[in-house]
Order: C-alpha cells, then structure tokens, then sequence
C-alpha cells in the first residue's frame, strides 16, 4: 500500500513507463519480432511469483502468486496455472529476496493439460523488459 506522495509519485512514473513500453511493443511488425533468434530454453522446475497486469494499476507485491514453473530462456518463461488466463499481461518475478528481478511479459501461449482427473494449463510468456517495484 502507498502511504507517501513519493511513493504514489514513483508508482505513477513507473506505471506509465510500463503503459508506454507496451504500446510500442503493439507498434512492431510481426515480421521483425519473428526474425530474433528463439532462446534455449533450460527447465526450471521451482516456484516464482507472478501477477496479472491488467494495464490500470501495477500490481503491488500483495498480488503476486506462487507458480511452479516449467521452463526459462532469456527470452521467457512457462509457469502451470490453474486456469485459462484472463490476463495478456503480467509482471514475474525471479530469484529469491536478496537477488531478485521483476520482468513485465505478454502471454504467449496457453495450453490445457488435463491428468488423473485435474485440470490445469502450461501458460507460456515471453520477456518484454524489466522493471523496478
């Protein structure tokens, strides 16, 4: 929760870097983003945080969710979930207390897995860039 104006100042100037970053990634042809080299992906089966980012407000860190993961590239990321998301955006963040980064991504894939009765799904996410909280 923001208590102070620098606070809400900071929030603000960061949220409206995230909604600028964003826009000129829909700006880009699909052909430039199909020309970059596809990452190698490493598994990466641990738990991670992650937070929908609906584009109002940036999630704060009361909204992150455990996720145990998949796979991890420098490119992106895939994470289980319990659902199909409702979200394109979201905020991941990697590492543990000490070392940690925040990264925005863009929901690249979902696919439903379905196993001993249960449900669930592989959400795949690609990087768009880095962010502080």
């Amino acid at each position: 929760m923001l208590t102070d104006d620098a606070d809400k100042l900071s929030a603000q100037v960061l949220r409206n870097r995230v909604q600028k970053f964003l826009a000129g990634l829909n700006r880009r042809e699909p052909e430039q983003r199909a020309l970059r080299p596809r990452a190698q992906r490493h598994r990466y089966p641990r738990i991670q945080w992650i937070a929908p980012y609906y584009g109002a407000n940036l999630p704060g860190r009361d909204c992150f969710r455990e996720v145990r993961c998949k796979d991890v590239s420098a490119s992106g990321i895939s994470f289980y979930w319990p659902s199909l998301p409702d979200f394109e955006h979201l905020l991941v963040r990697l590492g543990d207390e000490q070392n940690e980064i925040c990264l925005v991504a863009r929901v690249a894939r979902s696919q439903l897995l379905a196993k001993d009765g249960g449900k669930g799904y592989l959400v795949g996410c690609k990087f768009l860039g880095r962010v502080r909280l």
